[in-house]
């Protein structure tokens, strides 16, 4: 092969290599001395994006209204990363120009000042699209990656679709999953975002859940974020992480979304239907929360267990078949989807037993 590629090479290269080839129409084999003999190169492509499969990539994964913005803006700070916001690349068609979209989606819709986390800089003179950006911006930064505040819009299927685009193009990059109380997140989203149903935001929390638990179990690099358990800490565990300096994380918090156990109170009412299943959802959230160091933002080491507890000698049958730990977890999120189906099918205001 002619010439060695270049590590942080992320676009499609044609190289080429020197073989030797007889015109003679006798043996394969000849003597190099052979007259026939002659030398010619053949041209060939390989991509080099999906047997990278985004070492440099970098996300931020959460439900909306969790923080993701105010971590996005935080990570934004090391000269090291470059973290779009909510560019959504799993649903963005490669026909576009994505500069011109991510561009306008922030200055026309959001009204966003021009930032490294609303601005896309045009670095290519055509229409590209969001892989283009990604190799050029990845030829400028450690890490590049977007912001995922994931609502009902993310989900028309399952969590599985975002998951699979994941292990596709990102599968070696750095994930940061982060959480935040349900019941607080939930009325913050109906606050913002009127007049979305609460149901709504209940199966967008709890599909934006499910699909944090499988990227923590099927990906290599995660870390779990918690908005409460938010700290300077958290920011040093963070740089350990991603191998980047963070010293100017800290300053994107204040005393409104910071350094406080102290979740701030919802004051949206909910019904007597959403109530019980967002109590649900707030059990499920405490306990899966136990089960993360603060300082390291990894499993505890004893709770890497927990999972088999039930019968160490033996493997589970499936995720539904774990009793302890994550595997319950996820067990306890897709039951209460299905009753979340059930009362959409029904109606909101019917019964919970139709």
């Amino acid at each position: 092969m002619a010439g060695a590629v270049p590590a942080r090479c992320r676009t499609r290269r044609t190289t080429s290599e020197q073989v030797a080839v007889c015109q003679d129409s006798g043996p394969r084999s000849c003597p190099p001395c052979c007259r026939w003999h002659r030398t010619v190169v053949i041209h060939f492509e390989v991509d080099y994006w999906h047997m990278d499969l985004g070492k440099n990539g970098a996300f931020i994964v959460g439900p909306a209204r969790c923080g993701t913005t105010v971590l996005q803006g935080a990570l934004n700070s090391s000269p090291d990363l470059f973290l779009f916001g909510e560019a959504n690349w799993a649903h963005r068609s490669d026909g576009a120009d994505f500069a011109d979209w991510y561009n306008a989606m922030h200055r026309d819709t959001n009204n966003n000042q021009p930032t490294k986390s609303t601005y896309c800089p045009r670095l290519l003179d055509r229409p590209a699209t969001w892989r283009d950006y990604y190799n050029a911006l990845a030829e400028c930064y450690l890490f590049v990656g977007d912001k995922l505040a994931l609502g009902p819009q993310h989900f028309g299927a399952t969590a599985s679709d975002q998951l699979e685009f994941f292990c596709r193009n990102f599968y070696l990059a750095r994930y940061i999953l982060t959480l935040r109380s349900p019941a607080t997140t939930i009325a913050s989203c109906l606050r913002v975002f009127t007049p979305t149903p609460a149901i709504n935001w209940i199966v967008a929390y709890i599909n934006a859940f499910l699909l944090i638990i499988d990227v923590l179990r099927n990906i290599r690099h995660t870390r779990m974020l918690f908005y409460e358990d938010v700290s300077p800490e958290s920011f040093l565990a963070l740089g350990q992480f991603l191998g980047v300096e963070l010293k100017l994380a800290a300053a994107y918090y204040d005393s409104r979304r910071s350094f406080t156990s102290t979740p701030h109170a919802p004051d949206y009412r909910f019904n007597d239907e959403e109530a019980t299943l967002i109590d649900v959802l707030s059990a499920i959230y405490s306990d899966y929360r136990e089960l993360f160091d603060k300082t390291t933002l990894s499993l505890r080491s004893d709770a890497r267990h927990l999972e088999q507890k039930r019968n160490p000698s033996a493997p589970p049958r499936c995720s539904g078949d774990l009793l302890q730990g994550i595997g319950l977890s996820w067990h306890r999120l897709h039951g209460l989807l299905l009753r979340c189906g059930r009362l959409t099918a029904c109606g909101t205001n019917s019964a919970m037993g139709c």
